[in-house]
């Protein structure tokens, strides 16, 4: 199934992975807390699976040993769950679901088993159970579609962004063209732009184009004819030494093209979180069409991840939890070794 945008059902059952729970407990402000919090305010019944606890073990026992947590997190995590109200489902009974990877397996079939919807941040999984006939959804999606007392600001609806790294960064975008859509016309429609990198659409020569300014780009030749919803990723990597520069598209039912180059040349640097949406930094260009989502931050997107994305309507990135995790542990165990003790 492909969800429809803006459109959750807060009617609707929910079981969360123990991945969502674990951000949603930790990461305050990523979109699995936000997730979480707003199925709470909406009266929602959200389960977890009881078998969740033996995940949460597992992810503890190799958190305490790399940072020699003095709390348990499993315990923080129940906790957090109790105090936001979520219900305990039993082991599913019922027939094994092949489709499902055999960790998630008992997570699919809980939902399929309360005709619920699974909220996971697995692209892969989100992928597996809509083949199986189970709703499955990002918290991105839940994030965006509530209505109520701290909703989302409209902006964030449609974009999020961190700051990219020297190591790698990517733009990722969701885009409809307007009605210059298979006309070669002398524009230059720019999606986004963040100073030191942008992602733009050259009507006249028909190529999209993701450049770091001052160090170099990387093009591929498209026509806008066929589709009016395109995938694209514009992202850059350190790989051997070299600057790796990729582009990748794709649209609706269509396998998606890529193209790269290497740059012999430092790393880009950002100071500062910049973000132009549908113009470019100077407001010389600017697009004419619909911007459904943008997404910047640091790391690259996999092949196949995008692969994954693009043959879907709705699932993008999700920046603001993706491997924080273990970062947001961090961060807590240092304020808790400096706070003051009694």
């Amino acid at each position: 199934m492909s969800a429809a945008l803006f459109s959750f059902d807060f009617r609707s059952r929910v079981v969360l992975d123990t991945n969502l729970l674990a951000n949603a407990t930790f990461v305050r402000g990523g979109m699995a807390n936000r997730a979480v919090d707003y199925l709470a305010r909406s009266g929602a019944p959200t389960y977890i699976p009881m078998a969740i606890e033996d995940d949460l073990k597992r992810r503890a026992t190799k958190l305490r040993l790399r940072f020699g947590l003095n709390f348990d997190p499993v315990e923080a995590t129940l906790t957090y769950a109790r105090q936001r109200g979520l219900l305990f489902y039993p082991h599913p009974a019922g027939d094994y679901i092949r489709r499902i990877g055999a960790r998630d397996e008992p997570l699919a079939r809980s939902a399929q088993q309360l005709a619920g919807v699974l909220i996971t941040d697995d692209i892969k999984l989100v992928g597996e159970c809509r083949a199986a006939g189970i709703a499955a959804v990002q918290p991105w999606e839940i994030a965006r579609s509530y209505r109520g007392p701290g909703e989302l600001p409209a902006l964030l609806t449609v974009a999020r962004a961190l700051l990219p790294a020297p190591e790698g960064g990517y733009l990722f975008a969701r885009i409809e063209p307007g009605d210059w859509k298979g006309l070669r016309v002398p524009g230059v429609f720019t999606v986004a732009d963040a100073g030191q990198m942008s992602l733009r659409y050259e009507a006249e020569n028909e190529k999209w184009v993701f450049e770091l300014p001052k160090l170099g780009s990387v093009a591929l030749k498209r026509d806008s004819k066929t589709h009016s919803h395109f995938v694209i990723c514009g992202q850059y990597k350190r790989d051997r030494g070299k600057l790796r520069l990729e582009l990748s598209i794709a649209e609706p039912g269509q396998r998606p093209e890529r193209a790269e180059t290497y740059l012999t040349c430092p790393s880009p640097t950002f100071n500062r979180l910049e973000l132009n949406i549908g113009h470019s930094s100077d407001a010389s260009h600017h697009w004419n069409g619909n911007i459904r989502d943008v997404v910047m931050a640091d790391g690259i997107i996999a092949t196949d991840t995008f692969r994954r994305m693009a043959a879907s309507q709705d699932l993008s990135p999700n920046p603001h939890d993706g491997n924080r995790l273990e970062k947001e542990i961090a961060n807590l165990v240092g304020i808790r070794m400096l706070a003051p003790t009694s």
